[in-house]
This record gives C-alpha cells, structure tokens and sequence, in this order.
C-alpha cells in the first residue's frame, strides 16, 4: 500500500510587495522550519532610484521556500535595473523546485532559460538555489552573482559551499543561465541553519561590511537557532549599521533560512 505523498508548502516574498524603508517583513513555514525576510533597505536615496526602474516600488530582491516532506528549497534573487528577471525566477523556481540530483538542477536552469523574456531587456538578477535533504543529511546548491549560501553548525562551523561571483542571469536568458554552471553537494547534519541571502546583507567582496557568516552565527545562537528569529534579527542589524558608501544597510535585502 503506498502512502499519500508529502504535502507541499510555499512562501514567497517579492520585492514589489515590501516596500516600506527600514522595515523588515518576515515569515515562517507552518512548524516554523523555515522563514524568509526582506526589506527594501533604510535609506531611500534618490541616488538609487535610477537603478530600480520604479520609485514607486524600490525593492527589487526577491525570495522563496519550498517544503515538501524531509527536503526543501531555497532560493534568493537580487535584480538590477527592474524586477522583472528576479520576480519571475523566484516565482518559476517556487512552482517547481528542483531535486537533490544533478540532473534536476541542469533541467531548472534550462526551464529558467525557457521563460519569456522580460519587456524590461536591462533587467538582471543574481540568483542562489539550494536543495536540502534530512533524510540523507545533503544539500545541493548553484550561485550566480554576489548573493551567498551559508551553513552554520551547531559546533562552531561556518561553511559557504558555493562562491560568490560577478555574474547575472534573467528569465530567457540562454547565453547565461545554460552557461556552465556546475552545483555543489554539501553536508547539513541535523540542527544546521542553512542560509541564502542577497547584498543587501552583507557584500560579498567587501570584507568587514555588513551582516557576515560570523555574525549570522552570533545571531542565531542569540536567538535559539530559530529561522524566524534569525531572519528578523539579521535583516535588523544589517539596516541598523549601515555602512558609508556601500550597499548594506542601505540597499534591498532577502534573506531564506531553514534548520536542517
């Protein structure tokens, strides 16, 4: 006799729909697993609306979860010049998320590479996608651009399995999403926090600047280890200690998190 199948849960944050300067909205998957955060940042320049396509709605980041039984999604999205290309990735990625495996991963990127293109052609996005699997203790990941992946155990430890770099995809785009691109197993024992996050936490090549991974340690040992918590507090601190001349504290944020 085969048992009913997992149900499955989603939560999605989009930029367009938190949009209040130096307020973090936050929420939690049903058992409190899981929590997203974002906000559009604490100072609304006009130096930066330029850059957003739309004064009117200045967040531009972008996050999801995905639960389904012992495994869930993460996913986190940082647009430039419009969001478009992170709404769109996000809410694809949330619709079907991808498996542990290699193979699904590569069939991901080419449904992303598959969407419409957006009308908006400046638009660009980072994007981090991480599966996480309890019952084998593994996770799998993929990163374009700055935004970052961490996981902090519960002895010390604070790994980053993906590295950051320089580069940007958008829905419809072949030449880079369907460029090699490869994902990265890591191990999450049980009581890890792996965490996925944008700039507008911490820069990824700014060293000193921002939330950092040894920071989100602090943060979630001050907290119990709860994602919720963790999510609120980062997102607080990065828009409470702004740094001068760079993104944190300043720009949008969205930040992911589940316990592994």
């Amino acid at each position: 006799m085969t048992g009913a199948p997992a149900a499955i849960e989603r939560l999605v944050m989009l930029g367009a729909d938190h949009r209040l300067f130096e307020r973090v909205s936050a929420a939690a998957t049903r058992g409190g697993r899981s929590a997203l955060a974002t906000s559009p940042g604490a100072v609304p320049e006009p130096r930066f609306w330029a850059s957003k396509g739309n004064r009117n709605y200045p967040n531009e980041d972008a996050c999801c979860v995905v639960e389904c039984g012992a495994t869930t999604v993460l996913a986190v999205a940082d647009a430039h010049f419009g969001r478009e290309s992170s709404h769109a990735l996000i809410q694809a990625i949330a619709a079907r998320p991808p498996a542990l495996d290699e193979t699904s991963f590569d069939e991901l990127l080419h449904r992303l590479a598959a969407l419409p293109s957006p009308e908006n052609s400046a638009t660009a996005t980072t994007l981090v996608v991480a599966v996480i699997d309890r019952a084998s203790g593994e996770g799998r990941a993929l990163c374009f651009g700055d935004s970052r992946l961490v996981v902090l155990d519960r002895v010390g430890g604070v790994r980053e399995p993906v590295v950051p770099d320089r580069d940007f995809v958008r829905p419809g785009g072949c030449e880079s999403l369907l460029r090699a691109r490869p994902s990265h197993r890591f191990a999450c024992a049980a009581g890890d926090l792996v965490i996925a996050y944008t700039d507008g936490l911490c820069d990824a090549f700014g060293e000193g600047v921002g939330v950092e991974p040894a920071r989100l340690r602090e943060l979630a040992a001050a907290n119990a280890w709860d994602p919720l918590a963790l999510a609120r507090a980062a997102g607080a601190t990065a828009l409470a200690e702004p740094s001068p001349g760079a993104a944190c504290g300043r720009d949008n944020l969205a930040i992911a998190v589940t316990r592994a």
